[in-house]
């Protein structure tokens, strides 16, 4: 009977133990993550409402790294892949390069989203680069939609079904699981991993390499990135 007694005791000193420590990690989380987050959150918002025409704002960056437009992709047939809001960092670098033409050799664009409705700067893409010379556009969505008669479909298994040649490099930007893929079907394509650049850029968060928060490894995404090769991020530890 007292065994019994005891080892309920034990028990229930356990579950409390433990009820406690959940508690304290959550008083923690609020006083230190949360609150400071929604009390910045709340001065940014005030910031932006009280903002005027003729104001003065500081804009910083950017920082870090860049796709070698100038030096590793001059001259190379160059192949595009974004998926959703992962165009915007590609959109620069493609403008660039049709707005110096004669520097690149044929460039091609596969880029996909959810819906019609999520593909961004969509009358760019068919107005411009759709009209550009030496330029192939290919858009899919990931399910059917009422109005929409272009490809259905992911864009890792668009990637393959469309079997691009393996003279180019890759430049690649969208969700992480997306670039998973992606990178896999370029390497059964026949892709070297030294063909293949990506962004790591939602790692980053202070931008000029003071929090920390942003490393892999001793790499900081910030300061050495965002931009990478993938044969470079397979040095890093799985932490991205």
């Amino acid at each position: 009977m007292n065994i019994a007694f005891l080892e309920t005791a034990s028990g229930s000193g356990s579950m409390w133990s433990s009820i406690i420590m959940m508690a304290l990690i959550i008083v923690v989380f609020w006083f230190f993550i949360i609150r400071p987050q929604r009390k910045k959150d709340k001065e940014t918002a005030k910031m932006r409402s009280e903002l005027q025409v003729g104001d003065e704002i500081t804009v910083r960056g950017p920082y870090g790294n860049h796709f070698p437009v100038e030096t590793e992709l001059k001259g190379k047939n160059l192949l595009f892949i974004a998926g959703g809001i992962g165009l915007a960092p590609l959109r620069s670098v493609i403008n660039y390069v049709l707005d110096n033409r004669e520097n690149y050799g044929t460039v091609d664009i596969l880029y996909g989203s959810r819906s019609a409705d999520d593909l961004v700067q969509l009358k760019e893409i068919q107005e411009v680069w759709m009209k550009a010379e030496g330029v192939n556009v290919y858009l899919t969505i990931d399910r059917e939609q009422e109005g929409w008669d272009g490809h259905v479909g992911f864009v890792p298994t668009y990637l393959k079904e469309i079997g691009f040649d393996t003279d180019k490099v890759a430049l690649v930007c969208g969700p992480p699981i997306m670039i998973k893929f992606v990178l896999a079907g370029l390497q059964e394509m026949g892709f070297t991993k030294e063909q293949v650049y990506t962004t790591l850029e939602l790692r980053m968060k202070c931008g000029v390499g003071k929090c920390g928060r942003c490393n892999i490894g001793s790499k900081y995404v910030c300061k050495d990135g965002p931009v990478f090769r993938f044969d470079e991020i397979d040095e890093l530890p799985n932490e991205y």
